[in-house]
């Protein structure tokens, strides 16, 4: 900064207020979790990661089945085996033009840990909220292999939401989480 340049810092980071609620499911084993993940989510569009035992997949959605048989996870892999599956993290694909007050919206489970649901909402003048809870918009450079000859080189980005805590008695802010928005774009789909 010089005499002349006052103004370097003019883009100021965005905060905007906010309110995480936290939503506890019963997931009782992996068989449970596309009808539960159907049900959070209300045939809104999704996206996620899977870890299982033979490998990381990318989850791109639930497959709605015919008749009574229940949903399935629709997920990217060579070798995919839903019963080597341990954990989900599941978010609702939200982008810059959606009208709602919610932020982020995200599905956690890890086997035998109770699952949960967390939604992020934009605070309005007239929420009566305790001070304190702000986002913070984000995005991530996505790891993948070398494009190809078809495709960009620039590099395809995911976004998400920080979820900072400002403690009241001594005014420090934490990071305390990050919630995925974006789509995965991946080579594989």
């Amino acid at each position: 900064m010089s005499e002349r340049n006052i103004n370097s810092c003019a883009e100021v980071t965005t905060l905007i207020p906010c309110h995480l609620k936290i939503t506890r499911h019963t997931v009782h084993n992996v068989t449970e979790l596309a009808s539960c993940l159907a049900e959070v989510f209300d045939s809104h569009e999704i996206t996620g990661i899977v870890w299982a035992t033979n490998g990381t997949c990318r989850l791109r959605g639930i497959k709605q089945t015919a008749g009574d048989q229940p949903p399935s996870l629709d997920v990217v892999c060579t070798r995919f085996d839903l019963s080597r599956v341990y954990e989900i993290r599941a978010w609702q694909v939200i982008d810059s033009t959606t009208t709602d007050i919610t932020l982020a919206h995200e599905f956690r489970w890890a086997n035998g840990l109770p699952s949960c649901e967390l939604r992020l909402f934009q605070a309005s003048e007239g929420d009566n909220l305790p001070p304190g809870e702000l986002a913070h918009y984000i995005s991530y450079i996505q790891h993948t292999d070398q494009p190809t000859a078809t495709e960009s080189v620039r590099p395809k980005q995911i976004s998400a939401f920080e979820y900072i805590k400002i403690d009241a008695d001594t005014g420090n802010a934490t990071v305390v989480d990050q919630l995925f928005t974006g789509n995965w774009h991946s080579q594989l789909t």
